[in-house]
């Protein structure tokens, strides 16, 4: 089991990274951030409802808005428990660094006992790009 989680968590870090690099060429062209549609984002899973934002694949559900991406797993991890539908163990938010600037700082954010299973996601949060 331990294996699988294995990769699943690492396919899972390249999912956030795509989504900080849409988020990047976003705010450099437009010096703010925007929504999983304008940035062109789409996460792994089946769309839930009407929504462009929520997404459901076997192992996470996926969650934005404008400037935020979160994740939460659907089935329990080691000692990370499982979410229902909800996206807060991993979260990652974006912010211009200023009105033409086009650059942005990235914090990330979420449940400390599922981040130990992904000891690099906290290596997403920077400062502004240069």
């Amino acid at each position: 089991m331990k294996r699988k989680n294995a990769v699943l968590l690492h396919f899972f870090s390249k999912i956030a990274t795509t989504w900080i690099n849409l988020q990047d060429a976003f705010v450099a062209e437009n010096n703010v951030v925007g929504d999983w549609g304008q940035i062109g984002y789409t996460a792994p899973g089946a769309k839930q409802g009407n929504a462009s934002n929520q997404f459901k694949s076997k192992e996470f559900y996926y969650l934005g808005g404008i400037g935020t991406w979160a994740a939460g797993n659907l089935n329990k991890l080691n000692d990370c428990a499982a979410e229902n539908n909800a996206a807060t163990h991993w979260t990652l938010t974006a912010t211009a660094t200023g009105s033409n600037s086009g650059t942005m700082t990235v914090a990330a954010g979420g449940d400390a006992g599922c981040k130990t299973l992904t000891p690099s996601f906290d290596g997403l949060a920077r400062a502004a790009a240069q």
